[in-house]
């Protein structure tokens, strides 16, 4: 059952952190909830949540690229359909994300209809990585 999707407000910077330091814990939690609580304030940005999942948003120019993204599946598909509204308020064409190649979101936006548009090595961790960058035009269903 998909979650309903909504802005995070200042009572969901724990809980956002909390499973974004559980997906990634490469940050600790205190930082995370630094990063939302000025998210939650932009204007040209932001962050998202549905049950136990969450995203936070910047528009660009014509792109409203995602990211920071945690959770499972159907909150994620709530999300980003609510994603999707925000980038056609603000006359979006596309939304983007770029991922790990080793991230689990990778397949759950690959499912929403998000296409590959490029990728490159990347150092993290000690270790080489592959960036993958995916796009969805806005309108279009997965």
């Amino acid at each position: 059952m998909r979650s309903e999707a909504r802005a995070a407000s200042e009572g969901d910077v724990e809980r956002a952190a909390l499973l974004l330091h559980a997906a990634a814990p490469g940050r600790s939690r205190e930082a995370y909830e630094t990063a939302l609580r000025a998210r939650i304030t932009e204007s040209d940005g932001g962050t998202l949540i549905a049950g136990e999942s969450t995203l936070s948003w910047a528009l660009d120019g014509g792109a409203l690229f995602l990211y920071d993204l945690a959770g499972d599946r159907d909150g994620v598909e709530s999300l980003v359909a609510l994603a999707e509204r925000i980038a056609h308020r603000c006359l979006a064409v596309v939304l983007a994300a770029t991922l790990f190649d080793d991230d689990p979101m990778l397949e759950h936006l690959s499912a929403l209809g998000f296409a590959h548009d490029w990728s490159e090595a990347e150092a993290s961790g000690g270790r080489v990585r592959k960036l993958v960058g995916l796009v969805h035009p806005v309108g279009e269903d997965g």
